[in-house]
Parts: C-alpha cells; structure tokens; sequence
C-alpha cells in the first residue's frame, strides 16, 4: 500500500511561518476549510481487489462544526420575542381559567342535581332500619355516634341557617330524606334514649356547605 499526500493550495498554506514539510496539517487560518489536503491510500497491486479508499477526516470534521454553526445562527435569528413569550403566558392563563370555570360550572350543576334528589327522595322502611344496623356495628367499633345522613344545605328551607345558629326550630327547615331521618328519630329512636345532633360539615366560600345528621349514643 502506498500513501500520498495531494498539493495544498496556497490560499491553505501552513501560518505558522514554516513552508517546508514540517508544518503541521490542521494548523491552516480562517474558516476556508474546503481547501484541507485529502489523504488518499492507493492499493497495492496484491490487494488492487479491495479497490480504491479515499478518506478525508478533518474536511468531514470541520465541514460538521460549520454546518452546526450555520444551523445555530438560523435557531437564533428565529427565537422568541419577550412579548411572543408574554403571549404564550397569557394564553396559558386564560385556558387554566377557562378549565377552572368549566369545573366551577360542573360542579354547580352536579350539586344542584344532588340537592334535586336529596329533596324528592324518601327513605323507605328497609333504609331506616339499615341505620339501625349501623347504628349497632358502630357501637362494637368502640365509636358512640353515626353519621345517618349527609347531604347539601340547599336541600333546608332556609339554606342551612336555623342548623348554622342552632335554632330550636332547625327540624322545620328539613326537607325530603333529611326530614323522615328526623322523624324516624322522633318516633322510634328517642324514646330509646338516642340523640340526633343537626350540624354544618363545611363552608365552601364561607357559605354553609353539606350538613350531617348524627344519632349519638354516649
């Protein structure tokens, strides 16, 4: 195999002030790096076979870093603005509120539903005695109370006031399931000693929220 090195031109000459076959390759000014030497290998005749290989490592290498470059300085021409920027920031705050009142919005109307029902809804006397039954296995977990029912203060007359303040006439603001839990305590349950306590369970937006009904025994 025999090694050849091709004539560099002059415009790639060594700068480094040394004309003769000292220099050194990839020592060349600028960023003319299409004029780099090719180093080419010649087959020996024993291998003509294999044919001709030409390889030119540092042109493939600086042409690469000047296409990066190329490409970074297209990527930068191209950024954003710091008013695009604000804009995207903008859009992005007003969808996260759109979704927001949208969820607002669902939620309304599932509890409006809720209140609906709540309302038209009657316990039947497999219910009632259900409660009793839970009543009993609350009682062997060591516990001294059940929630009988919880349900939206909307379903009151009066929105959950009279429960808020603990008027003595709450019970008259009852209304569907919430008013025959009462009267099933009334008339079945405390003449047995059971309690019934009327209270506020939250405050969403500083309004009375859901109200529970618990019997207590302790």
């Amino acid at each position: 195999m025999t090694l050849a090195f091709l004539k560099l031109p002059a415009a790639a000459r060594p700068v480094n002030g040394r004309g003769d076959g000292g220099a050194r390759l990839g020592n060349y000014s600028g960023w003319d790096l299409r004029w780099q030497a090719h180093i080419v290998w010649q087959a020996s005749p024993a291998s003509a076979g294999a044919g001709r290989i030409t390889a030119a490592p540092a042109l493939a290498a600086r042409d690469g870093l000047l296409r990066k470059v190329e490409q970074k300085m297209r990527e930068n021409e191209a950024m954003d603005t710091a008013a695009t920027l604000r804009k995207l920031e903008e859009e992005y705050r007003a969808a996260r509120q759109s979704a927001t009142d949208d969820e607002h919005a669902e939620a309304e109307v599932a509890r409006e539903h809720r209140v609906s029902e709540a309302i038209h809804r009657h316990l039947d006397h497999a219910q009632l005695l259900a409660l009793v039954a839970a009543m009993r296995e609350a009682a062997e977990r060591g516990a001294y109370s059940h929630l009988a029912l919880r349900f939206p203060a909307e379903v009151c007359t009066d929105g959950g006031r009279r429960i808020n303040s603990a008027q003595p006439d709450w019970p008259a603001s009852l209304r569907g399931e919430a008013a025959d839990v009462y009267r099933f305590w009334q008339t079945n349950l405390q003449p047995l000693g059971f309690q019934l306590t009327a209270e506020v369970l939250n405050f969403p937006g500083g309004k009375p929220g859901d109200i529970g009904l618990t019997f207590t025994w302790g």
